[in-house]
């Protein structure tokens, strides 16, 4: 989970169960649950760990939380995650290497340099 100062108490929950009926349960279970607890929960669904695969597209300045703070909480709890940077300053490559990004975009971005890189990941 992520949840970001200045994005009113968001949750980002990824689920993965082969079982239709446990994956529904959880599903209900997490409905209710934001609810009762008035934040707003985003969740993915899947039903093979090949679906989980997740992509952060991330800027490193923002204001509040940082991209690369974003990124360092996100190597928390996920290691495996491609995590790009989508930055106008070049002063912040050397430290992407620290939480192991895949790669370090310089704005603006490009439709070819993005689509380059989903088809490298995904393709």
């Amino acid at each position: 989970m992520v949840n970001l100062p200045g994005s009113d108490r968001n949750m980002y929950i990824a689920v993965c169960d082969d079982m239709s009926k446990e994956l529904d349960n959880i599903k209900n279970l997490l409905s209710v649950w934001q609810e009762k607890n008035n934040i707003s929960v985003h969740c993915k669904y899947c039903r093979n760990a090949e679906e989980l695969i997740t992509l952060y597209l991330l800027d490193i300045i923002m204001p509040g939380t940082n991209g690369m703070s974003a990124a360092k909480e996100i190597r928390s709890f996920d290691k495996t995650a491609d995590i790009v940077f989508l930055t106008s300053s070049p002063g912040f490559a050397y430290e992407s290497y620290r939480v192991k990004a895949l790669e370090y975009l310089l704005k603006p971005v490009s439709a070819d340099m993005l689509y380059q890189l989903l088809d490298r990941i995904y393709i």
